[in-house]
């Protein structure tokens, strides 16, 4: 992990590619009852 300095705290950074390419994740993170809210998942992973 690190910081840039625009961190407020730990994080991690999150990336899917697909032939090399990346994409949207959101499609990819699924709790066991139902998909995250994606305005909520925008706003905490900007």
């Amino acid at each position: 992990m690190g910081d840039t300095g625009h961190s407020t705290g730990p994080h991690v950074h999150l990336e899917i590619l697909k032939n090399g390419k990346a994409i949207d994740p959101y499609k990819y993170i699924i709790s066991k009852d139902k998909f995250f809210n994606k305005k909520i998942f925008s706003e905490q992973f900007e």
